[in-house]
């Protein structure tokens, strides 16, 4: 597809002061939110998880290290359950057209990796479902039935525009409505692009910070997204929170921390020098955020790597 830009990111306003460490301190913190339910996520191996999405009704995940799964998060028992919802088929993957440097690091990557896709963003489409590949600095189109329909290459002029700067910290978040998909730019600098369905055009422009946000070590990032009744939300990770924002501008309108829970002895886990949470969906009552813990174990029990979905009560008028 042939894509267009039509703006260039200005340089980010807001920098705080850097924090010696991953412990949080603010002078006026936003809200926060009350947890209904910590939902522990079985599943048999080590499951990366980094995107969420409600989709009529379901809560559908993607894994940063399983390419070929979507997943569905069933909550209707007494305990969360996690299993594939959808199997992938990719029919068109042509070699990426990246910089020199970062080729090299994306075969190095590779050595490692096998080349996976780096799935950091699902939501559902009119036609299916779209996924965010952060290694391949794409969006993948699928029909219902997880059949490739097509894809969007967002790198070259994401570069052009002064975007992705920082390998493996390209695309980070995806959203759909109304004919446009919104994605995210994950860091340095963070910043969000509209692919429009009909034009094929794609605009980046700047995430402004929210000014009542501090971010672990200084680091402003993105991790993902959802649309609910078109207000857009924000996942903020590094700062522990979830913003409401407008779709024109991006401008934060309210924000609330999950901070106290993210890091505490009860639910936290061991060796996170940042904010983990990669996953967040919205609905007309519950925030939902899924943390990914890369293997890590708990704070309260090491043994446990398990991935944990965090359950909120979305505030009113939020």
């Amino acid at each position: 597809m042939t894509l267009i830009v039509t703006m260039k990111s200005t340089v980010l306003s807001g920098i705080v002061t850097m924090l010696p460490l991953a412990v949080m301190v603010r002078a006026d913190t936003p809200p926060a939110l009350q947890l209904l339910q910590a939902h522990v996520l079985d599943w048999p191996q080590r499951l990366d998880a980094s995107g969420l999405s409600e989709c009529g009704g379901a809560l559908l995940a993607v894994a940063d290290n399983i390419d070929h799964d979507i997943f569905k998060i069933d909550l209707s028992g007494t305990t969360a359950t996690i299993h594939p919802y959808v199997s992938l088929t990719v029919t068109d993957r042509p070699a990426v057209d990246f910089s020199i440097k970062h080729r090299l690091q994306h075969f190095a990557d590779g050595l490692f990796n096998h080349h996976r896709f780096d799935w950091e963003g699902i939501d559902c489409t009119d036609q299916g479902y779209v996924l965010a590949s952060e290694s391949d600095a794409r969006l993948y189109y699928f029909s219902n039935n997880g059949i490739q329909t097509g894809y969007t290459d967002i790198y070259p002029q994401a570069v052009k525009a002064g975007w992705f700067q920082v390998y493996n910290a390209f695309i980070e978040g995806i959203a759909y409505w109304q004919g446009t998909f919104y994605g995210a730019a994950e860091r340095d600098p963070r910043g969000m692009f509209t692919v429009h369905r009909d034009s094929d055009a794609v605009v980046f422009s700047d995430l402004p910070n929210d000014t009542g946000l501090t971010f672990v070590r200084n680091s402003l990032d993105i991790a993902d997204l959802d649309i609910f009744d078109g207000d857009l939300y924000t996942l903020e990770r590094n700062a522990s929170a979830i913003c409401k924002r407008t779709l024109e501008g991006f401008t934060s309108l309210s924000c609330y921390s999950y901070e106290a829970v993210e890091w505490s002895d009860q639910y936290g886990y061991r060796d996170t020098q940042y904010g983990i949470g990669e996953g967040v969906a919205v609905t007309a009552t519950r925030l939902y955020v899924l943390l990914d813990n890369n293997g890590k174990g708990r704070i309260a029990d090491s043994d446990d790597t398990r991935a944990i979905l965090l359950e909120f009560i979305k505030p009113e008028h939020f």
